[in-house]
């Protein structure tokens, strides 16, 4: 199935990327280019939905070689099914009348701008029923915080902080009204990485 790419301009909402807590990967104007090897433990997309947490760096891969830089046509789709982002959302399988859409994961790939000014951002959502291998690459750190724009499971984080302090200075000046605050804890980052191990 082929993922759906979103391209947007940003809302009132700043760089989810902060300085604090940079991408682990490359950004190359503004988007995420793939770091996965053949030596990491990789996992499927309803796996990534289930277990790992909100604000983690996670790459997807089809297993195929990059094409050459000339063919620029078989390199763009390559990289469509062959890159990474941070995890922004999880969606929960939808019923709408008599059809039936299927969890998703959302990542946040990156963002194009110039001086300082972000003028697009790329999401890229994915149906758990995916055939490409995910990895992830970083966990949000222990004591860092997940500003969501509401409450709910399907809530979108817009914002990664390192502490309680920053999110709230943030929020003052990005809005989100309804907003909701989740501290990464060590007890939640242990149990993700060991279920996520072992499912795997």
């Amino acid at each position: 199935m082929t993922p759906t790419v979103f391209a947007r301009p940003p809302s009132s909402s700043a760089l989810l990327f902060s300085d604090r807590h940079p991408a682990a990967g490359v950004l190359t104007g503004g988007g995420f280019v793939s770091t996965m090897s053949n030596t990491e433990t990789t996992m499927s997309a309803q796996l990534i939905h289930d277990l790992v947490p909100l604000g983690s760096i996670v790459t997807y891969s089809d297993g195929s070689p990059r094409p050459p830089e000339r063919h620029r046509k078989k390199l763009a789709a390559w990289e469509n099914r062959n890159s990474g982002g941070r995890l922004i959302r999880k969606q929960a399988e939808t019923r709408i009348g008599n059809a039936t859409l299927p969890a998703s994961i959302t990542l946040h790939k990156g963002d194009y701008g110039s001086q300082g000014t972000i003028v697009l951002r790329v999401h890229q959502t994915f149906s758990v029923n995916s055939d490409l291998k995910f990895a992830v690459k970083e966990r949000p750190a222990i004591g860092s915080v997940l500003v969501l724009e509401r409450p709910g499971e399907d809530a979108e984080l817009v914002y990664l902080a390192s502490h309680r302090a920053d999110a709230e200075e943030w929020l003052s000046r990005h809005g989100y009204p309804n907003a909701v605050l989740q501290e990464v804890t060590a007890d939640a980052v242990a149990a993700d990485t060991v279920e996520g191990r072992a499912a795997a």
